[in-house]
């Protein structure tokens, strides 16, 4: 796995994701339609074996995978994934916050914004993308808090409760431009 940084975010810590954060918490929190609500993981329930398989497919190639804690406890809360398209010098974030009530404490937003900020820096990207369910307003928020702006839509994309939702597409683009 290439080794994803300690971020601090304020009151919490992107940490790479290490065997003490595979616990039966984590796994329960795919399975909460809540926190899986707007996420294509809603479809499916997950156990320790495709916990693990994810977890595993982070140990070789360059993607990173971090645990957001709470500085103060360093209780696991959430995920923060990057995926690279390391051909176009894109990277692809993806969040979960999974604790028990801490969704809308704006913890996700210094999430994202730490895990931004740090790809948006490195050298050999050009461009740092994100994207989630139209509906999910809180997630739009923290994107277009956080610097990035909407750069496509990929209309009426998902079933969402019933509905065709439209996919949103953010981007903000990093350090790297080699002349382009």
């Amino acid at each position: 796995m290439a080794r994803a940084p300690d971020i601090d975010c304020g009151p919490i810590r992107l940490t790479p994701f290490s065997e003490r954060h595979f616990s039966d918490d984590y796994i329960s929190w795919l399975n909460d339609p809540e926190v899986v609500r707007y996420s294509e993981q809603r479809h499916r329930l997950h156990d320790r074996e495709s916990c693990s398989g994810y977890v595993v497919s982070f140990d070789s190639g360059p993607n990173l995978l971090w645990a957001i804690e709470i500085v103060e406890s360093s209780a696991h809360i959430g995920n923060v994934s990057a995926t690279f398209d390391i051909n176009n010098r894109i990277a692809d974030i993806g969040i979960l916050i999974g604790a028990s009530g801490l969704r809308g404490t704006g913890y996700g937003r210094l999430a994202w914004e730490g895990a931004l900020n740090y790809l948006t820096q490195r050298e050999d990207l050009r461009k740092v993308t994100g994207g989630c369910l139209e509906p999910n307003a809180a997630m739009v928020k923290i994107m277009r808090k956080c610097g990035m702006e909407e750069d496509g839509k990929r209309p009426d994309h998902f079933i969402f409760e019933g509905r065709a939702a439209s996919l949103l597409f953010f981007s903000k683009m990093g350090k790297w431009q080699a002349g382009l």
